[in-house]
C-alpha cells in the first residue's frame, strides 16, 4: 500500500488546519455547497478562497491544503479511518510539534474532515475531474505561432536573395508526468487554414455538446458558460 508522506513546503498549512475553529469549518462547508465544481481546479480553488477570504486567514493557501487533503483521500483505495490512520502517521513522522496530532485536537479535526467527506462536494468532483483530464501521457499547457521570413539565396550568394518565403513554426508546450516539453512544428499557409478548419470544428462540437448538457440540467466543468454558477 502507498506511504503517505507530506511534503515539507506543506507544512505550515497543515499546521493552521489543525487550528480551525468549528465556526471555520462550517463556514468550509457552506463554501462547498456555494462554489461550483468547476475546471481548471486553479479556477475552482481561486472561487473558493474568494468565498472565504473574510473568514480563513491565508484563505488561498488554506483552500490548497484542503483540496489536496481530500482529493488524495477521494483518489486512494482506502476507507476513512485507513486513510486518517495514515495521515496521522504521515503528520507524526514530520517531527514538528505543529504537525504533532497528540497536541491538536486530532479527532475534531478528523471528525469536521469526515463530514466534508459524506457527500460528494465540489471539491470531491473538481478533483476527480482533474485527474481525469490529467490522465493522458502528454497535457497540452501552451501553444505559440512564430512567424518570420526566410531569404532564399542564388547559387551564387555573393548575388544575395533572389526570393523570400514566409515560415511559420507552430510550438506546443505540453507536461508529461516529470517535466514540462516543447515540440516546434514547420507549417506553411495550408497548414494554417487546416488547423483553424480542425479548431472551428471542435469549438462547434464543443458547444452543441453545451447545448446538450444544458437540456440534460447537467453541469459542465470545462469550457462552459459562466451563468452556471459562481
Amino acid at each position: 500500500m502507498l506511504e503517505l508522506r507530506i511534503p515539507e513546503e506543506s507544512y505550515g498549512v497543515l499546521a493552521e488546519l489543525l487550528k480551525l475553529s468549528d465556526d471555520q469549518w462550517d463556514a468550509i462547508r457552506r463554501a462547498l455547497d456555494a462554489v461550483a465544481p468547476v475546471l481548471p481546479s486553479k479556477t475552482y480553488r481561486a472561487r473558493l478562497a474568494r468565498y472565504l477570504e473574510n473568514t480563513l486567514p491565508d484563505a488561498e493557501s488554506l483552500v490548497r491544503a484542503l483540496t489536496e487533503v481530500l482529493t488524495t483521500r477521494s483518489q486512494l483505495e482506502r476507507s476513512d479511518d485507513e486513510f486518517f490512520r495514515d495521515f496521522r502517521a504521515a503528520m507524526k513522522a514530520t517531527n514538528k510539534p505543529d504537525l504533532d496530532p497528540d497536541k491538536a485536537d486530532w479527532e475534531s479535526f478528523v471528525e469536521n474532515l469526515k463530514r466534508l467527506l459524506t457527500k460528494e462536494t465540489s471539491i470531491e468532483v473538481t478533483g476527480k475531474a482533474s485527474t481525469l483530464q490529467a490522465e493522458q501521457e502528454r497535457v497540452f499547457t501552451d501553444a505559440r505561432i512564430l512567424t518570420d521570413l526566410r531569404p532564399i539565396f542564388a547559387a551564387d550568394v555573393d548575388v544575395g536573395a533572389t526570393a523570400m518565403m514566409i515560415n511559420h513554426t507552430l510550438r506546443i508546450t505540453f507536461a508529461t508526468m516529470d517535466r514540462v516539453e516543447e515540440i516546434y512544428l514547420g507549417m506553411d499557409m495550408d497548414d494554417l487554414k487546416a488547423l483553424r478548419t480542425a479548431i472551428t470544428r471542435a469549438l462547434k462540437k464543443h458547444k452543441l455538446l453545451n447545448d446538450k448538457l444544458k437540456e440534460w440540467n447537467m453541469r459542465c466543468l470545462s469550457g462552459c458558460d459562466e451563468e452556471q454558477g459562481p
